[in-house]
Order: structure tokens, then sequence, then C-alpha cells
């Protein structure tokens, strides 16, 4: 058989879509035809097509039409790694991972015929290429990968999404499964040291960082790295720079502990956490879950807590991700919608698909024409075929659409009863209609709205739920290393006795004595008063409790108890929803100190 030169395979492999790319890697793991049907919810024909059309795009011409076999011969020969399993082929403890974004340049220029070249020396070896994270469950293989291969070698340029790099660096290194540490080599291409964040500098500490000053001049680089792997393996001992370029730090021994260093001046903990942010904190097992449930197709997820602890934030980044593996985003803050939108259904999703529209880029005379024309149907119909015909079916990839502060609808009780069942009905859509698997939802909205619900459910509860927790001990003194504050685990809980984990005042208090505007002892003093760095955040609190006299009273109660309380289920709701109470077991108790010395104090006067 006569296969195709290597850089015409190249250039195929980087064209194919999202949903070729989830059928081929299930076929080449050996899955028959009605298997990856029923793992990506289509139907068998819409399998053979996709595995149809990737064969003739790799066909030469008309005459000479590639069959599956073929296909498979050439992946084999270019794409080995694809055929193992994800988990056994990393517990085979791969030789190297080369991390790298093959269509971005300057990475273009070095990635391919580096890659090429390790093939030749290292046959062991798994390319992280932007193919690979696309495709259903490449992000898992390249994560266990990581925490088992010896050698880590990655491509860091101005395009290069730093944020993925920084978590494949922490697998290997701080989650790293293997007996034997991990070397990490960084090629930089016309990016210094000093644009790293914060993260990734630390977890770069003994790493060999090799500069390239520019793309074109990458084969003496290419080169040198390939007769260190021909002489020395790599994997056997840290090789020296084949640039000088020093590591950022020594390597950290039992006697040594080298803290995070701040890259940036502390921030006011406002709004949303930057995606460039040194401040954002992650939470194991609920960011990575999130970005595990949004490779799916028709994927919904839903985020809840009190205000302020880091919804918006965790959106972005899921919204981010999702927009690197290749698909669609749209993001909607419903508080931007006027309350005049809220008169009726059909003008609120009237709204809503407007919206939609305008952030794709499409002309809003095609939904005016359409709405006209179809509402007669009804407007759940009527957004629901508008969606279809004129977003879905109008656009080749995945769309995720985010929408954030959803319980603005909750005082709306009829137009939320409608709106949340058209969500829902989107996500059942998806397992009879395989052009609804295109749409996929994260859906935020605060659990303080509940003090407004009769009842003891939230009025949506479909998709995955992903309730955020507060910060533990040790994720507030990373914070605190970060804000450069040198504080011993005596500082943290001193701060968490007061506060808890709560993620919005747990960062102001860091930012304020980082600034050197007032000392711990002072801010723990002042913490529960009206003069205090969190009178603000209170009397929003307690002003809700005014609003409703028998959650205040309740309220009261638990804050002056000794102990914890057994209160009516709808109330514990309620009081949870705002944040203000923990449970244990079938009882409540005050979340932190703060609250309840503050409440005991202002409800008495109630």
């Amino acid at each position: 058989m006569q296969f195709l030169p290597l850089s015409e395979f190249q250039n195929q492999d980087t064209q194919l879509t999202t949903r070729q790319r989830e059928v081929l890697l299930l076929f080449l793991l050996g899955a028959e035809d009605d298997e990856i049907a029923r793992q990506l919810y289509v139907t068998n024909d819409t399998v053979r097509r996709h595995l149809s059309d990737i064969c003739k795009r790799f066909s030469p011409d008309d005459e000479q039409r590639f069959n599956r076999a073929q296909l498979v011969a050439h992946y084999a020969r270019y794409r080995p790694e694809l055929f193992r399993d994800s988990l056994l082929y990393a517990q085979s403890t791969l030789d190297l991972v080369l991390s790298y974004h093959q269509d971005a340049p300057p990475e273009q220029a070095i990635a391919h015929p580096l890659a090429q070249a390790l093939r030749t020396v290292c046959p062991n070896c798994l390319y992280a290429d932007k193919n690979l994270r696309m495709i259903s469950g490449g992000r898992k293989q390249i994560q266990d990968a990581l925490r088992h291969t010896k050698a880590l070698l990655v491509l860091f340029s101005p395009t290069s999404d730093e944020e993925t790099i920084t978590e494949e660096v922490r697998l290997a290194t701080a989650e790293r499964l293997a007996d034997t540490p991990c070397q990490v080599i960084m090629v930089q291409i016309d990016r210094p040291v000093q644009s790293m964040n914060h993260d990734l500098r630390y977890y770069l500490r003994g790493a060999q960082i090799l500069t390239c000053l520019s793309s074109q001049d990458s084969a003496p680089l290419i080169r040198q790295i390939v007769e260190r792997l021909q002489n020395q393996p790599l994997i056997s001992s840290p090789p020296t720079p084949l640039v000088s370029t020093p590591a950022i730090a020594p390597p950290a021994t039992d006697e040594t502990v080298l803290p995070p260093v701040p890259i940036a001046e502390p921030e006011l903990p406002t709004g949303t956490v930057t995606l460039t942010s040194a401040f954002y904190v992650e939470r194991p097992g609920v960011d990575d879950r999130c970005l595990e449930e949004i490779q799916k197709p028709s994927a919904l997820i839903r985020i809840k807590a009190p205000r302020q602890m880091g919804k918006t934030s965790l959106l972005a980044r899921v919204l981010h991700q999702a927009q690197d593996w290749g698909c669609t985003t749209v993001v909607l803050s419903l508080q931007l919608a006027e309350r005049d939108r809220f008169e009726s259904l059909d003008t609120f999703l009237f709204w809503l698909c407007a919206q939609i529209t305008h952030r794709l880029q499409q002309p809003i005379t095609q939904l005016k024409d359409y709405w006209a024309e179809n509402t007669i149907l009804g407007s759940k119909t009527a957004c629901t075929d508008y969606l279809e015909t004129h977003i879905l079916n109008q656009i080749p990839e995945q769309l995720v659409l985010g929408l954030d502060e959803v319980d603005v609808v909750f005082e709306y009780g009829k137009i939320a009863s409608d709106f949340f069942g058209l969500l829902r009905a989107w996500h059942e859509q998806a397992k009879s209609y395989e052009i609804w698997q295109k749409l996929s939802l994260v859906v935020v909205h605060s659990t303080e709205a509940y003090v407004s619900l009769p009842t003891t459910q939230s009025p949506f509860n479909v998709g995955l739920p992903i309730e955020l927790p507060e910060f533990d001990a040790s994720q507030v003194q990373a914070l605190a290393q970060r804000h450069g504050l040198d504080w011993d685990a005596t500082a943290v809980q001193q701060l968490m006795e007061m506060v808890g984990g709560h993620p919005y005042l747990v960062r102001l208090a860091l930012y304020h004595i980082a600034r050197g505007e007032g000392s711990l002892p002072q801010l723990l003093a002042d913490a529960p008063t009206d003069s205090g760095l969190y009178s603000d955040h209170l009397r929003r609190l307690l002003w809700t409790l005014e609003q409703y006299p028998e959650l205040g009273q309740a309220a009261a109660a638990v804050m002056a108890a000794p102990k914890p309380l057994a209160l009516d289920p709808t109330v514990t709701f309620q009081l949870r929803g705002l944040g203000l109470v923990r449970s244990h077991g079938h009882q409540v108790a005050s979340r932190c100190s703060l609250y309840r010395q503050y409440l005991q104090t202002h409800l008495a006067k109630l």
C-alpha cells in the first residue's frame, strides 16, 4: 500500500471536525459502528457517514478511494498513540509527552518537524496537540499520561494557552503517580520567562528552560534535542540547557520549601476573577468535573451557590476551555434584561433569541421576520424552531450557551416555569434528534433567591448539579502566599474561624492586609461591626432577613444557640441558600463567627 506523505496526512488530519474526531477515536480503539453510535448518541447511519467522509478526505482522488483498513494503517503509522487505551497507555510509563498547539504560529514551524524527528528516536511518545485535546476522551488521555510520563517537553509561545500548560505541568509534577520524578523541559518561543503566570513559575522549579529566539531558527534546536535523545536518553538524567538559560529556581528538597512568588499586585475582589488572574483558586472535583462534562454532547451543567462564591468565574473558565476545544460559545447574563422583557413569555424568549443572534454576529432582521411569521405556533415552539433552523443548523461546531444570573427569572413565576421547562425540553431533545446534541448549556444561579420560593427545591433541577464549596485551609494559605503574606497555619485558622472559607470574604481580607491597610488582629476585631471591612456584605444579609420576619426569627435562634438546631425543612433550605448556615445532619448551625456575632446583635433588635 502506498502511504500518503506525512505533511499531506497532517494537513488532512487537522481539518477533521470535532464530531469526526470523536467517531474516529472510538473507531481506532476498536469500537463497532453500533457501539460508537451508542456512546455518541447518534444513529448507525451517521457513524457510517462520518467514517466515509473521513476516508474520502484522505483519498488521493476519486479513483483511489480510501477504505477503513487504509485509514487504520495511516493512523497506525503517523498517530500510533490514538490506538491505545488512555489509562493502559499512561501506565505503561511513557518516555515523553510533547505538548504543543500545532496549528498556532509561531509553534507550527517547530512542532511539525520536532514531532516528526522525535518519532524516529522516541517511539513511546504521546503528542498532546490541539487535535487530541478536542476529541472525546483526549483530555483524559493526556491527563493520565502526564501523571506517569518520564519526561514532559512543552512548547510555549505568545499564542499558547497558558492555563492549559500550567495545568499540564502541575499534573506532571505535583500530582505525579509514578515513583520517579518527571523531567520537565520547556522551549520558550519568542516569550520571556518573566511573562509566565504565578502558578506556572512555581511548578517549573528546577525545570530546564530553553530559549528559541525565533521560530525561523528552529532547525538547530530540533537537531540538538534529537541528538540528546539518541546519545543520552532524556529520561535518564536532566540534560544541560541547549541554550544558555538558567532554571527558574533550584530544585525543591525536603529541607527547602519554595512558596509561590506573587507576580501581580493584589486585586480587589469585585466581580469575575479574570482568566489571567493569579488569584483564581481551582476547587478539586469541581473545575475538572465541569471541564469533563462540557466535552459531552448536549451537556447541561447547573452551577449554584450563594452570592460572591465564584460562580461566574467558574463559568468563564468552562466557556474559555470549550472555546479552546473548538466550540462556539455565547454567554448571557439575565441581569442585562430590562424588567419590561419579563412582561410575557413571548417578549422574554424573543429577547433571548435576539441576544444569541447578536452575539453570533448574525442579522437580527432574520429573527424579526421569523418571529412575526411563527409566533402563532406559540413562543416556546417559535424559539425552539428558530434555534434549530437559524442557529444550530448554521454553525458547524458545538454551541455552548452560558446563562448567568438565571435566578432573576425566579421572581416571575409563570415565565420561570415555562422557561426552565423549555431548557429541560432542549436537553431532552438531544436523545431523539442529533441536531440538538450540538447545544450544551451551562446555567448559573444564586441560591439566595430561594428565600422567595415556597418550596424546598430549586425550580430547575436538570443536568449535572455543581454546588460550589468554600475554600479549605490549604487553599486559603495558598492565596495568602500569592498575596505575598508569609502566614503560618495559626493565622489561616484565625481568619477562617471568623469568615470560614468564603472566597470573597477571604480574598477581601487578604487584599487589605497585603496592601498594608490593617493587620489581621485589627481586621478580626472590627469584622462583625458596622464599621468593619464586611459591613456592606452583612447589611445586605440583614436586610434580606428583615424582609422575611419568620426567616429572621429562625436565623436569630440559630445564631444564639450553643449547638446545632433542627428547623422547618423550608426554612433550612432558605437559610442554606443565603449561605448563613451549614448542615449537621438534620440540624443547622451558623456558618461562621462573623455571621453569628453580627446577626446575634442586630436580629435581637427586630
